[in-house]
C-alpha cells in the first residue's frame, strides 16, 4: 500500500476525531489589521506545497499548535499585519505554482474571532488533477488549538491544488 495514502488516512482519522466547528469565512487581504503571531507551516524544500501561515491573535488566551515533522514549523511573534502580509507573500511564493493566496477569518463557534487562516492558491492549469492542500483545527486543552494539514496526494499528477480565489 501507498505509503502517502496510508499518512493521509491517519491524518483523517485524527482530524475527525479531533475537529470542532471553527468558522472560516473568506476575506480580503485589506480586512487583515492589528498585531499577530504568525505560524508558518511547511515549505521546508521549494516544492513543499503543504504550505499554510496563521494569524493568531495575541491577546485571545488562545494558540494555535501545527501537529506535524520537526522543523516544519516557525513562529514570529508580535508582528503588525503589515509585515506578517509580507513574510507571509515570500513564504508561499517561494513555491514554483504559486499565484497569489487565500485569507479566512477563523472564529470559535460562539462568534469570537481568533485569527487568520492564510493558503496559497495554486492554478488550475497547473494543478486541476494534482494535490489539494486540506486543513483541519482540533481543540485541545487550556485553549490549544491544534492545526492537521495534509495534502491529498495524486500520484500520477504529483502537483498540487487549492481553491483559487485571490490573486497575487
Amino acid at each position: 500500500m501507498n505509503r502517502y495514502l496510508i499518512v493521509t488516512s491517519i491524518c483523517l482519522a485524527l482530524a475527525g476525531c479531533s475537529s470542532f466547528n471553527l468558522g472560516r469565512d473568506i476575506v480580503a487581504p485589506d480586512n487583515v489589521k492589528g498585531s499577530y503571531n504568525l505560524i508558518l507551516v511547511g515549505g521546508t524544500f521549494g516544492a513543499d506545497a503543504e504550505r499554510i501561515a496563521i494569524l493568531d491573535v495575541e491577546t485571545d488566551g488562545y494558540s494555535f499548535r501545527p501537529v506535524t515533522g520537526p522543523g516544519r514549523v516557525k513562529n514570529f511573534p508580535g508582528m503588525s499585519s503589515e509585515r506578517a502580509l509580507k513574510k507571509v507573500e515570500e513564504f508561499f511564493s517561494s513555491h514554483c505554482a504559486y499565484n497569489g493566496f487565500l485569507v479566512k477569518e477563523m472564529k470559535l463557534p460562539d462568534g469570537s474571532f481568533i485569527g487568520y487562516e492564510l493558503t496559497p492558491d495554486y492554478p488550475v492549469s497547473l494543478c486541476e488533477d494534482g494535490n489539494e492542500l486540506r486543513v483541519s483545527y482540533g481543540l485541545g486543552e487550556d485553549g490549544e488549538i491544534k492545526v492537521y494539514t495534509w495534502l491529498l496526494l495524486n500520484e500520477e499528477e504529483g502537483r498540487s491544488r487549492n481553491l483559487p480565489v485571490q490573486k497575487k
